[in-house]
């Protein structure tokens, strides 16, 4: 998953220039968003925003370059817009006349800060950071699906235990746990040791049922459909999240 498009929002036309020259050594395509606007209160997102129909189309990993002087109560509002499963992919930088005019501690949502003098050399390497920082939000998305699976199954075996001791039978748990099982046999050795570890860590920290176990006595706990609805929505999760870093880490 490469950077392959940027857009910058400004409103100084010599800063636009000078990206999108940047970009054509670069061989990065470039657009340009010119909002009147920008430094007026945060507007309305209209529903057929330029920016986000464009995301819509979007399937690689992208550069939101944002001029200073501009709101960034703007870019937050528009951050928040942007599909939860492309964020990952979006890596914002800040460009300011200077470093030292910027106080990071005051730009949340800001990945990186850099100079309107850029170089080209600055700006491949500013590309070479986007992407490293691509593969951390990927990576990291990918271990929170990962740790959310591996308690879906400990909670799984937990049910099926739970309707056996009971007298229940637990076809639907047992069938969802096997479908879980086709997902983690498609990881990576690396990825199963992770698996694992977080599977344990469930483990240690499960507590055992509040109530005494009669055989026959109506069950109160989680349904079995509950159950399931909540593994397959994990194992959706991780299946996703398994493609965006195989993608992430494949040049």
């Amino acid at each position: 998953m490469k950077i392959r498009t940027l857009y910058a929002f400004t409103r100084k036309p010599e800063l636009a220039k000078h990206l999108q020259q940047l970009s054509l050594h670069a061989n990065t395509p470039l657009e340009v968003y010119r909002h009147e606007h920008l430094l007026s209160a945060p507007p309305a997102l209209a529903p057929d925003n330029q920016f986000l129909h464009q995301l819509k189309r979007q399937n690689d990993a992208f550069l939101c370059l944002i001029d200073a002087d501009a709101d960034l109560t703007y870019w937050n509002d528009l951050r928040r817009q942007i599909a939860t499963h492309l964020r990952d992919q979006a890596i914002a930088v800040q460009i300011a006349p200077s470093i030292e005019c910027v106080e990071r501690s005051l730009t949340p949502h800001i990945d990186f800060v850099m100079p309107e003098a850029l170089s080209l050399l600055q700006y491949e390497e500013l590309l070479s950071l986007a992407q490293h920082q691509v593969q951390l939000n990927v990576e990291r998305r990918f271990s929170s699906a990962l740790r959310i699976l591996a308690h879906e199954v400990g909670a799984q075996i937990d049910q099926i235990a739970h309707l056996r001791k009971k007298g229940y039978r637990a076809s639907i748990s047992e069938a969802v746990l096997h479908d879980m099982k086709g997902s983690i046999q498609k990881l990576t050795r690396s990825e199963k040791a992770q698996f694992f570890r977080e599977f344990a860590e469930y483990c240690e920290t499960a507590q055992p049922a509040a109530q005494e176990f009669r055989v026959g006595a109506p069950y109160v706990g989680v349904s079995s459909r509950v159950r399931k609805k909540s593994a397959e929505k994990a194992r959706t999760r991780l299946n996703a999240a398994s493609e965006k870093k195989r993608r992430a880490f494949s040049f």
